[in-house]
């Protein structure tokens, strides 16, 4: 087994840079949809799951161009609601999608992502969450419709604060486009739910967003 020998006794200095987390990133590109405006994501690393999002953004209508290590993203120009299956089965966080889908279009269409079945994993208490918000949800020929058109506030309480549970980002993006107050408990404090709480959809609130 490999492994690394630390001789101690000597004093650690120096500078190191700190790529940009993906699990904050992947979100983020997700809430780009809401605004009317362009989103730009400076030091975004180019990772293939970033490049999978940008092609389920492209088929949903917003286009988005590299400007050397940042991002630019057109979310302004949303116009589907239907994501596209084979990429949504490719990566996991297309899920981020869908909350701001819905927020902006009222309706949403997706596969389960990353190959996923409801009770596998904990996407089955991300569609409860949005069905306490009035969402429908029906699945057809392995895809998930959710129609949103009469959605309302809720208060969502998680069962423990696990980084499982970072799906929750999705849900007050749905409520900050809809304008309705929403209430979501013991939620994790992890650095990609901070990030997404500090980005400019969350400034779209009438109220504020409190931690």
């Amino acid at each position: 087994m490999a492994g690394f020998r630390i001789c101690g006794g000597e004093k650690i200095e120096g500078t190191l840079r700190v790529d940009t987390a993906k699990n904050a990133v992947l979100p983020i590109l997700a809430a780009s949809v809401l605004p009317q405006e362009d989103t730009v994501l400076t030091d975004c690393p180019r990772l293939g799951d970033v490049e999978c999002m940008r092609g389920i953004l492209r088929m949903l209508g917003c286009e988005s161009c590299w400007e050397g290590d940042a991002l630019r993203i057109c979310g302004g120009a949303l116009s589907q609601g239907e994501m596209p299956e084979e990429l949504s089965k490719r990566v996991r966080s297309s899920i981020f999608l869908l909350g701001p889908v819905l927020g902006r279009l009222r309706m949403a269409t997706m596969a389960y992502p990353g190959g996923c079945e409801i009770g596998l994993r904990p996407i089955d208490l991300h569609l409860s969450a949005l069905k306490r918000m009035g969402v429908r949800i029906s699945e057809e020929g392995g895809m998930l419709r959710c129609d949103g058109r009469d959605m309302h506030a809720a208060d969502i309480h998680l069962d423990y604060p696990s980084v499982a549970r970072r799906k929750t980002s999705s849900w007050p993006r749905r409520c900050c486009q809809a304008e309705l107050p929403l209430a979501t408990r013991h939620v994790s404090r992890k650095l990609r739910i901070c990030s997404v709480t500090s980005t400019p959809w969350a400034g779209m609130c009438k109220g504020q967003v409190r931690r």
